[in-house]
């Protein structure tokens, strides 16, 4: 999964929140990585960029989607949906549901458990709400405070990635669309102990989902792409990080997309799933490959599919 391309005035969080969490989905249960299109959903989907709905995010359920190389993200809404030009990176019917949390109101550990066990699975999409309190994050685990209110409860979505502890402190580990300069490169660690009752610190515990992938569903035939460019001959390294420090165990040891141990750009460590290569600020998983060069920056280096040509 890759990160999103930064602020924009379009507020199109839900559509990045919704193709990573399909996204990821998709490379757990069939070990193949595909990048979706976020702009597909913004044009496509019945939201825009004033926003989505979970009744947006269901547009998987009921289309192809699209690669996202071939309907690239715009920042603005479209004029038409362009899905029928655009190369299919999940035919029909690879998501074959969009699950949803039952949360409850003012239960806070049961709220928790709950995300929690879902998230052990598979990344979770979640609405929460964000003011400049958020928007100023630079690092650490985020306390607050959070603006929202019964009447104010969600303004953004974000991605769920996991969860850990770090000298006695809970948090979970979000994956947010505003670019690599914003918090600990893209990403934030939220605290799991604030937070209104019931609600959870900026209202996490307000709407949350997720995708049921069919894995019997057709392989999507991708347009042929020109063969790569040639990678260096002396790679750089990628050091596996042994530190507990950030993030330590995000996951329980159970989960499959979390038994690598890697370094990101700024030397915090991460894990990867069983099989899969530390790639930049992300995981190359099984099937797919990772676009790195030693004349670019390791925060610029991301995964795709084979199939995909790199864009260096």
């Amino acid at each position: 999964m890759r990160l999103g391309g930064g602020f924009t005035s379009c507020g199109s969080g839900w559509a990045f929140a919704a193709t990573g969490a399909i996204s990821a989905a998709y490379q757990i249960a069939t070990g193949s990585l595909v990048l979706l299109s976020e702009q597909q959903f913004v044009d496509c989907a019945p939201g825009d960029c004033k926003g989505g709905s979970y009744e947006s995010i269901r547009h998987a359920q009921s289309n192809a989607l699209c690669t996202k190389q071939s309907y690239p993200y715009t920042g603005v809404d479209g004029d038409s949906c362009d899905a029928d030009q655009c190369s299919v990176a999940l035919p029909l019917g690879s998501v074959s549901d969009i699950g949803r949390l039952a949360f409850a109101r003012y239960s806070d550990r049961l709220n928790m458990q709950m995300l929690m066990s879902k998230v052990s699975e598979k990344p979770v999409a979640i609405e929460v709400f964000v003011d400049s309190f958020f928007g100023s994050y630079g690092q650490g685990i985020f306390k607050g405070p959070c603006t929202g209110t019964p009447r104010k409860m969600i303004n953004h979505a974000v991605l769920v990635i996991g969860y850990g502890v770090v000298e006695g402190q809970t948090y979970w580990l979000l994956k947010n669309s505003w670019g690599l300069t914003w918090g600990e490169v893209g990403y934030m660690r939220l605290s799991r102990g604030e937070g209104s009752s019931g609600f959870g610190l900026c209202n996490i515990y307000w709407s949350a989902y997720y995708a049921v992938i069919n894995t019997g569903a057709a392989t999507p035939a991708l347009t042929p792409a020109p063969a790569p460019p040639q990678p260096p001959t002396s790679p750089p390294s990628i050091t596996p990080s042994t530190a507990p420090t950030w993030p330590p165990s995000t996951t329980p040891s159970t989960a499959r997309y979390h038994s690598v141990s890697c370094t990101n750009a700024v030397g915090y460590p991460f894990s990867c799933g069983a099989g899969s290569e530390c790639c930049g600020n992300a995981c190359a998983a099984p099937g797919s490959k990772c676009c790195r060069s030693a004349n670019r920056p390791k925060s610029s280096w991301y995964p795709v599919s084979h199939a995909t040509p790199c864009a260096f």
